[in-house]
């Protein structure tokens, strides 16, 4: 069992099941969007969600069941290269100040920690 898979899977699980809740962008944005904008918005962050839900369950499966240390490196490697993606994306939205850069902040370094932990785990199999 690997317990960091699983907690990425369950960290991700949680936010998906968050902003499938709350799909509202406005706490986030600096410049609010008006009412009549809002519904795209609210679309794509449901979408969003729902793409957070499907890529943790397979990651809390893949915690309790693989053992495979070359499979563990592949997976290890794709989510690297899958936060890394994230983060310059995040990266992209801070430059743009559109968005507040606290909560951007916050999961540029939620992904930088998570991309170490993998990093980590690579570097410790066998």
């Amino acid at each position: 069992m690997n317990t960091f898979i699983q907690f990425d899977g369950y960290a991700f699980l949680v936010i998906g099941l968050i902003v499938l809740a709350f799909p509202s962008p406005q706490p986030g944005l600096a410049i609010p969007v008006s009412d009549q904008d809002l519904p795209p918005f609210l679309q794509t962050r449901r979408l969003l969600a729902a793409m957070f839900i499907a890529s943790a369950l397979p990651l809390i499966v893949m915690g309790t069941s693989v053992f495979d240390s070359a499979v563990l490196r592949q997976i290890g490697m794709v989510r690297i290269a899958s936060f890394i993606l994230v983060i310059v994306l995040n990266l992209i939205q801070f430059k743009s100040k559109r968005w507040k850069a606290a909560p951007l902040i916050a999961l540029i370094s939620i992904f930088t920690l998570f991309t170490a932990g993998y990093t980590i785990l690579i570097a410790g199999l066998r």
